[in-house]
């Protein structure tokens, strides 16, 4: 039990500290009910991409050397703090117009919703971009990819804009999770490109701990992927 607890404590204290966060720098603002409570609940999207961000780079060190998605990452980021804006745009509406504590079904047409409505859909699309930067670098496999994928396109994205990013989450714990359990793993060995998410050219035997795909020489032309998730 203290072995697994050193080994995953950095997922725990990251959402913790996200969840902080959100409460210090938005939720404590504002006094609010009703519609725009569900508009305030909207704009906490940056904390948790936040907090998602982090842990899946903990769980994949080879992408943190890798320009494409590290920048996929931080367009889903950016389009998550959009959302923020948008959404606490509403709330200072509704609170200006004396609607603080008014049900959805109740609130006339009083604040401007354009940034909160197009936003959640270009992070549902900044995901999506996210997860085939990730499947590209061979970090998840293709039936995780197409999840992934599926679950951002029909989740309500006004509850999460980009659900599979969630799916990428679980997905990268898992396999860091099998790679830690080998037997005789350093934690030098564990930050390979190839054990824990990493490069085409990681040796083979390394490559299959993190039970994603499995490249052939490229004088084959061609690359087997072996499905681990």
């Amino acid at each position: 039990m203290i072995r697994t607890l050193l080994r995953w404590w950095p997922v725990p204290a990251t959402i913790v500290t996200s969840l902080l966060l959100q409460r210090i720098l938005l939720e404590s603002r504002y006094d609010v009910a009703g519609h725009a409570a569900e508009h305030l609940s909207g704009a906490s999207a940056p904390f948790a991409a936040a907090a998602l961000c982090i842990i899946v780079l903990w769980a994949t060190p080879g992408a943190r050397r890798q320009v494409e998605v590290l920048g996929a990452m931080a367009l889903w980021f950016a389009a998550t703090v959009l959302v923020l804006i948008g959404n606490v745009r509403v709330v200072d509406d509704l609170i200006d117009a004396g609607y603080a504590f008014t049900p959805t079904s109740s609130v006339p047409d009083v604040a401007d919703h354009s940034i909160a409505d197009m936003s959640v859909w270009i992070a549902v699309v900044a995901s999506i971009v996210m997860v085939l930067a990730f499947r590209r670098r061979g970090h998840i496999g293709t039936r995780v990819t197409v999840g992934a994928v599926i679950a951002s396109a029909l989740f309500p994205p006004w509850i999460f804009p980009g659900l599979g990013a969630v799916v990428l989450l679980v997905a990268r714990c898992i396999a860091h999770g099998k790679a830690m359990s080998r037997p005789g793993l350093s934690k030098t060995e564990l930050a390979r490109p190839g054990v824990s998410g990493g490069d085409a050219g990681a040796d083979e035997q390394r490559r299959r701990l993190d039970g994603e795909v499995e490249p052939l020489g490229p004088a084959l032309g061609a690359t087997v992927e072996l499905e681990g998730l």
